[in-house]
């Protein structure tokens, strides 16, 4: 009997040390489980998340909106250098025409002996001017026989040289003059001819009665120099 006492004592020890021992364990764990409750975001993450979110996406649309700003203004930059391209085109093209029209008007050849003063004008570097000296000039000669002639008016602003491709001379438009039918004032007019040289052309019409160039330079009357110049317009 005893020792089933003992047995049932040593039964009971064991159970209550186990008890002892299983009983903290299941509240800890209890305890432990409260630790892994998902915690549930605040309303202050959600909103700075939203914010955040917001703003990353207001970020793309300025962006977006700036790069498309930007197209557009290469858009614009190019439609205004094409605009002034053909601007500048259009400037070259008239400045072009223009220059071609004041190169025609330099490039118009002029027959001296048959131009008035509207055609002298027409041509690069003669003015109303320099157009009077050439008619007056003309006149007193009774025609050019050729284009270095107008290098005896001094022409001071115009080089007779390099525009001599503007001009022909047509030389039957010449009349000479019959030194016989002619008055001493008349004879003195010609540009070529001094005071001393109509004097021996009427002395010798004096002496032979009817003078000509042949006469003149036969007889020795003026230099053959001077009968060069004078020939093609007197007879």
């Amino acid at each position: 009997m005893l020792y089933s006492y003992e047995r049932k004592g040593i039964y009971i020890l064991i159970c209550f040390i186990a008890f002892l021992c299983i009983v903290p364990r299941l509240f800890s764990m209890r305890d432990r489980s409260d630790l892994f409750v998902p915690i549930e975001p605040s309303q202050g993450t959600t909103q700075g998340t939203t914010k955040r979110a917001n703003q990353g996406q207001n970020q793309n649309q300025g962006q977006n909106q700036g790069q498309s700003q930007n197209y557009g203004q290469n858009q614009n930059q190019d439609k205004n250098v094409q605009s002034k391209q053909g601007v500048q085109q259009g400037g070259t093209a008239k400045y072009s025409t223009s220059f071609k029209s004041r190169e025609a008007k330099k490039l118009v050849v002029v027959e001296l002996n048959a131009a008035d003063s509207l055609t002298l004008v027409a041509v690069r570097g003669i003015g109303p001017h320099y157009a009077s000296k050439i008619l007056k000039y003309r006149q007193r000669l009774g025609g050019f026989y050729s284009v270095n002639q107008l290098k005896e008016l001094k022409l001071t602003h115009f080089d007779v040289d390099s525009s001599a491709n503007l001009f022909t001379v047509d030389a039957t438009f010449i009349v000479k003059c019959d030194l016989n039918e002619m008055t001493f004032k008349e004879v003195l007019k010609h540009p070529y001819l001094e005071y001393e040289d109509v004097q021996l052309i009427f002395r010798a019409k004096d002496k032979y009665k009817l003078v000509s160039i042949d006469t003149l330079r036969n007889k020795g009357v003026l230099s053959e120099h001077k009968l060069r110049k004078i020939g093609i317009y007197f007879r």
